[in-house]
């Protein structure tokens, strides 16, 4: 996967007020007319005058990005190479500047609409230019860096508007639609801004407990397997000064839960996490048997607020260590 593009508010604000250095467009078999052509990524329209509010430009910008990628006048290149006349390499890194816009510069409402908007947008263009590759490549492009498990962008609740609007879309063969059906289902399961689902979990000791039993300002939700690689980063990754002392003075509690069934093996290594964090098992299986956590690659993060809803949800570690940086000075 090509790395996540994040760029500073100053080059969005720079971006907002210049011509973009962009460009892109195209087709899947050769149409009728002109010869197709190739072009570099077609630079976004210029935010109307009248918008003068600096949030009120991203939003837009964020809603207009791809206008003219779709475009249905030109007469453009689209193979295995090209969409709409652009590298594909090149549609992707605007896609990446996109993501990096709309997650870092909107509030999640917003950046939510603007994946539904984009979708919609996608599919209008399908509707009247069925012969290009742009609708399948964006729909790719958006469960590859929103839907992967592995993408640092990871957003599901940037993804549901467009995966739920692509379940029922003519455009999607309805071989598809079950899975992306599926999708949107998990990605509506414990949403940023509602309360975390509740179950109870037991420690190496036999005690049980219950997740909104767990007393902190600040709850780090976390699930991940003794053993795991990826888990073992991410132990040394929260190890740090910010969280140890948030811990301390009990603004942070952290609840690490195994959800697979070799008990032994989690009780074997149940001593290698943190002594200052709770770490336990779901004895009765029901995360992962009645799937009331979307839990689709370990390790998987959710950081609650005082009264369990969630703040973040299914988090890099990078991100939840800044929102607990954030909260430290507060």
């Amino acid at each position: 996967m090509r790395p996540f593009l994040k760029i500073s508010f100053e080059h969005i604000a720079f971006c907002l007020g210049v011509i973009f250095i962009l460009a892109g467009c195209g087709g899947r078999k050769a149409a009728r007319g002109p010869a197709p052509s190739v072009r570099a990524f077609p630079m976004p329209a210029d935010v109307p005058t009248m918008i003068v509010s600096q949030d009120e430009k991203i939003e837009w910008m964020a809603g207009h990005y791809w206008d003219r990628l779709l475009d249905t006048t030109g007469v453009w290149v689209c193979d295995t190479t090209y969409v709409n006349g652009v590298r594909k390499d090149d549609v992707e890194e605007q896609f990446g500047i996109w993501v990096s816009m709309i997650e870092n510069l909107l509030p999640l409402p917003k950046a939510a609409r603007a994946s539904s908007h984009l979708f919609e947008s996608v599919q209008a263009f399908d509707a009247v230019r069925p012969e290009t590759n742009v609708f399948k490549e964006i729909c790719s492009l958006s469960r590859k860096y929103f839907y992967d498990p592995n993408s640092p962008a990871r957003n599901e609740d940037i993804y549901l508007p467009f995966v739920e609007k692509a379940a029922v879309s003519p455009s999607v063969p309805d071989s598809l639609k079950p899975s992306l059906k599926w999708e949107a289902h998990f990605c509506s399961l414990n949403r940023t801004g509602t309360v975390a689902a509740d179950f109870s979990f037991r420690e190496k000791n036999g005690r049980t407990r219950t997740l909104h039993g767990t007393k902190a300002d600040r709850t780090l939700l976390i699930f991940s397997n003794p053993g795991c690689p990826e888990c073992a980063r991410m132990i040394e990754g929260l190890s740090s000064p910010v969280l140890n002392s948030l811990i301390k003075g009990g603004k942070l509690a952290v609840v690490d839960i195994y959800i697979d069934e070799d008990v032994d093996f989690w009780r074997e290594h149940a001593s290698e996490y943190p002594s200052s964090w709770i770490v336990g098992y779901d004895p009765e299986g029901i995360i992962r048997k009645d799937l009331i956590y979307g839990v689709r690659a370990l390790p998987s993060l959710y950081l609650l607020d005082r009264d369990k809803r969630i703040v973040l949800k299914d988090s890099p570690v990078e991100k939840v260590l800044s929102v607990l940086e954030t909260t430290d000075n507060q």
